[in-house]
């Protein structure tokens, strides 16, 4: 986390940063429903058929081939790659986050921007 605040740094490395709680997509989709008020599911879809609703919304095909290539990254399990380092571990939940950022976001879209 210190590099994000170290201005003298430079160079490349690997600094994984992941939540303190270690949910599953259902999990993630239980906090919601509870933060948001209304029943929120999660359903895995084929590459396939996230690659053609991305196309439906207009994206090109660069972007529905990178966004497809980083959801498989995601589903073959990128995130464990690396060991969890307690150093990378964000300080705040997804709990957190959706109660701080995303419900406010949701009951009042337009403030937001």
């Amino acid at each position: 986390m210190e590099l994000l605040t170290d201005t003298t740094w430079t160079g490349q490395d690997i600094v994984p940063v992941v939540s303190p709680d270690h949910l599953t997509p259902n999990q993630m989709a239980e906090v919601l429903s509870d933060v948001l008020g209304k029943e929120i599911r999660y359903q895995q879809i084929s590459t396939e058929d996230y690659s053609a609703t991305l196309a439906q919304y207009g994206l090109s095909p660069a972007w529905v081939q990178g966004l497809a290539d980083m959801a498989t990254a995601q589903n073959d399990g990128i995130y464990y790659v690396h060991q969890r380092n307690p150093e990378a571990v964000a300080p705040t939940t997804f709990r957190a986050w959706a109660e701080r950022v995303l419900a406010p976001a949701v009951q009042n879209p337009a403030q937001q921007w």
